[in-house]
Formats: structure tokens, C-alpha cells, sequence
């Protein structure tokens, strides 16, 4: 069979009922133009983090490995289900933060949902009220809100502008759906963790994960034209 991407997801929808479902709603949902309209997904997006999608979806990716030798099997750390400009959907194993790593900015409005089987720990951060995303201004700093805990089938949101989060897995991992929104934000601003203070900013393209290289928040891919706060 034919693996471009367009194919591909939708042999993926055709091959695990509940993420086809959880297509269909979005996809109707978003095209409304609706701002808000991320959020109203919410539903069906808990509906797929509940349902039995990861264990279908491991069959369906065996079985296509088997049909089509020139298939290559994703990584067992990460799948992208979906890259389109209205949403993007991500299965990854997240482990622990790593030490020191930089928080992140959301240049989308992002909501994880926890498919097990342990539980992923959230330290969530606010953005200081009043800086625009594409002013460099040295005092952005952000405010610690605290950490949650998200279990088997639970989820949370968190929206761009207002949150940065670092996810914090069991060494084990903890295998996690992450549904994000279309571009909300121009720039992704990169934070110490200690002082919480900005340190650069460079071009907010989709926020991917890495947990491959054992790295448990949203990760991104550098711009060439990064703007450094030194």
C-alpha cells in the first residue's frame, strides 16, 4: 500500500475505530472557524485517550509492517498519528525530565492525555501577564503554579500564551497522547529553570516530542534565526 502521510493516517482512522471517530469529530469541529473550538474537542479527545486506540493502533502498525516490506516501523518512543496545519496528534512514552533542561513556550494550545500504565507528573508555569509573544523584553519571567497528576485516562489542557509545562515520567515511562492546536503563537520562548527567566526565542513550529533522546517535555525544532537575551 501506498505510506505518504495522507494515506497513511487514513489507514491508521480505518484501522483503529476509535481514532477514525475522534478524526471525524475534529476535523468537523475545527472547520467551524471557531477559536474556541479546540477546547470543545476535549470530549472526544478523553473518549480516545480511554479507549483501547494504543493497543489497535500496535496491532495495525505490526500488520502493515508485515504487508508492505518497505514499510519502516515508527519509533517505539514516538508516533506522529497527525502533522496537518488545523491540529496535530502525538503518541509518545515519556520519561523523566531531565536535569537543567529549559522550559518551553506552547505556540499551540496543547491537551495530554495519559494512556498508562503509570502516572505522568505536570509542573506547570505561568507566562507573566502583559509581554507580548514577539516583544524581547529581558524581565519576562515565569511563575510557578505548582505540578499536577494526571493517571491512566485522565487529561488536561493548557493553553498557549498562559502555560508552559515540563512533563516528568516514571523511568519506566508512561505512554501519553498529545493533542495540540493549530499555530496560535509566532515565537516559542526557551526559560531557564532556575531563574525562570527568558533566554532566547526562535520560531514556534510544531511542538514535537523526543523521549528517544530520554526528554520528556514538548520539544522543537531550532530556527536558524534565534533571538538570544544575553
Amino acid at each position: 500500500m501506498s505510506t505518504s502521510i495522507a494515506d497513511l493516517v487514513a489507514w491508521r482512522a480505518d484501522r483503529v475505530p476509535a481514532l477514525g471517530v475522534f478524526l471525524k469529530d475534529v476535523a468537523r469541529r475545527l472547520s467551524a472557524g471557531d477559536p474556541e473550538a479546540f477546547w470543545g474537542c476535549a470530549p472526544a479527545f478523553e473518549a480516545l485517550v480511554r479507549s483501547v486506540a494504543a493497543r489497535d493502533l500496535l496491532r495495525a502498525e505490526l500488520d502493515l509492517a508485515a504487508e508492505d516490506p518497505l514499510y519502516t516501523p515508527p519509533s517505539t518512543d514516538a508516533l506522529s498519528l497527525v502533522d496537518a496545519h488545523e491540529f496535530g496528534l502525538l503518541l509518545g512514552l515519556v520519561r523523566p525530565a531531565a536535569a537543567g533542561e529549559p522550559l518551553q513556550s506552547l505556540p499551540e494550545h496543547l491537551q495530554v492525555g495519559v494512556l498508562g500504565p503509570l502516572r505522568l507528573a505536570v509542573d506547570v508555569y505561568a507566562e507573566a501577564p502583559g509581554h507580548r509573544n514577539e516583544s524581547v523584553a529581558r524581565a519576562r519571567r515565569l511563575r510557578g503554579e505548582g505540578a499536577i497528576s494526571l493517571g491512566p485516562g485522565e487529561i488536561a489542557g493548557f493553553r498557549s500564551g498562559e502555560h508552559v509545562v515540563r512533563f516528568d515520567g516514571p523511568p519506566e515511562g508512561t505512554l501519553c497522547l498529545f493533542f495540540t492546536s493549530a499555530a496560535v503563537q509566532r515565537l516559542r520562548w526557551v526559560y531557564d529553570t532556575n531563574t525562570l527567566l527568558a533566554v532566547r526565542a526562535h520560531a514556534g513550529l510544531r511542538a514535537e516530542h523526543a523521549p528517544a533522546r530520554r526528554r520528556s517535555h514538548l520539544d522543537h525544532r531550532e530556527s536558524q534565526g534565534s533571538a538570544w537575551l544575553v
